[in-house]
């Protein structure tokens, strides 16, 4: 129990438990957008180009009929 009492005692002293968490959040948040500006800003071929249909129908597979699927039963 003292051992309870004596960390309470020092995040008391050190600040609020409030202002360390939201200081580590926000180093987070900036390694994280200096992360993504260093390594996704810019594509890594800009010479290739595809069409946006072109991504879907890869990224959705074809096109299934309104119907549904046909099984035999």
């Amino acid at each position: 129990m003292n051992l309870l009492i004596s960390v309470f005692d020092r995040a008391r002293r050190r600040g609020t438990l409030k202002f360390e968490i939201a200081g580590v959040l926000l180093v987070k948040a900036a390694l994280l957008f200096a992360l993504k500006t260093l390594c996704f800003s810019h594509p890594a071929a800009e010479h290739m180009q595809l069409p946006p249909a072109v991504v879907a129908q890869a990224l959705l597979g074809p096109a299934v009929s309104a119907e549904g699927p046909h099984h035999d039963k």
